[in-house]
């Protein structure tokens, strides 16, 4: 169960602080407001919580702390916590917890994600998935869900079912990257809506215009991978 990461040669954001992962759809107005904002994590459906504050642990009472793979370190270069996680160019590193190790994000309803970016450079590598989180099992294409950049700049989740071979959703927003974010902070959130096979992205707290693709019949629930 990868959680945070990038492919090797693909070109990604050094900084990631503050990331959440919800068991519902938030709110524009639970978004806009509570984005920099530090949350308790007792709230309601509220299954990971990372900081990122010189620790990779969990906020919540799932406990779902992450592992450090190949030597990222953190940085006092943040939006508003003391710390963030550096993901080099060079490197192959990326956060992630196994299946066995984790309790609550076994999401196959609604679901939404937030994290703050900050790139380095716009993503260049054409045809490589820039990931900001995946929940994927290395082996056989079983996906659940993926949150990411493409080379062409734009943020797209998609989610799966039938182990991501069959039917799956893509929801990408065009508009939601430009060279004016290279070297800033940023607000990302998704939400998911799986019955109605739709998607919201946020950019700083406020919707930007994106499209769905069904392939197959879509989805309509997320696989649930180990």
């Amino acid at each position: 169960f990868l959680m945070i990461r990038r492919p090797p040669r693909s070109t990604l954001f050094p900084y990631t602080t503050l990331f959440r992962s919800w068991s519902d759809i938030r709110t524009a107005t639970e978004i806009s407001e509570n984005m920099d904002v530090e949350l308790a994590g007792t709230e309601a459906n509220l299954v990971g919580y990372w900081k990122f504050n010189n620790d990779l642990l969990d906020e919540t009472a799932n406990s779902n702390d992450l592992t450090n793979n190949n030597g990222a370190i953190f940085s006092t270069d943040a939006s508003f916590s003391a710390k963030s996680i550096d993901l080099e160019l060079s490197s192959s590193q990326y956060l992630s917890i196994t299946d066995a190790n984790q309790t609550g994000l076994d999401v196959t309803g609604d679901i939404s994600i937030e994290a703050w970016i900050k790139l380095e450079q716009l993503p260049s590598v054409t045809g490589n998935e820039m990931y900001i989180v995946s929940k994927v099992l290395s082996t056989g294409d079983q996906r659940s869900y993926i949150l990411s950049i493409d080379a062409t700049n734009k943020i797209y989740v998609g989610w799966f079912v039938s182990g991501g071979a069959v039917d799956w959703t893509f929801v990408k927003a065009d508009n939601a990257l430009t060279s004016s974010d290279v070297g800033v902070w940023k607000h990302i959130a998704v939400t998911v809506d799986v019955s109605a096979k739709t998607g919201t992205i946020y950019a700083n707290g406020s919707s930007v215009s994106s499209t769905a693709t069904n392939f197959g019949a879509g989805a309509t629930s997320i696989y649930n991978s180990t």
